[in-house]
């Protein structure tokens, strides 16, 4: 953080999951739950339109998501060009399950010290 290759607000997304409560999402593969983190992160610069992208391209994104193995995937669109950490938050709301390989996998691209 003191060279400021990570954000702050990034961090404590991926480690608190704060989310809007009480939304439903309006696609068949995410969860309430992960709708409303979506909802959350997209209020944050670097993810505007986040939500937007994910129900303007939802046959993109229900494949992602659907994958035995999405930590190696690409993100659809333009996502795929954001941070490791960027990337680890979106992964987050939408495959909580798959959050352990995901880390794996970006530990071997970034070093946290």
């Amino acid at each position: 953080m003191e060279a400021k290759e990570i954000s702050q607000s990034e961090l404590d997304f991926l480690l608190r999951f704060p989310y809007i409560p009480e939304l439903t999402s309006p696609v068949d593969f995410l969860t309430d739950v992960g709708w409303g983190g979506i909802k959350y992160l997209s209020q944050m610069e670097d993810f505007q339109n986040l939500e937007k992208d994910i129900e303007g391209a939802a046959k993109r994104w229900k494949k992602f998501v659907e994958s035995d193995t999405p930590e190696r995937e690409s993100f659809p669109q333009d996502w795929k060009n954001k941070t490791a950490l960027q990337r680890l938050c979106i992964m987050r709301c939408l495959r909580l399950d798959r959050m352990t390989y995901a880390i794996r996998s970006t530990n071997r691209k970034i070093t946290i010290q």
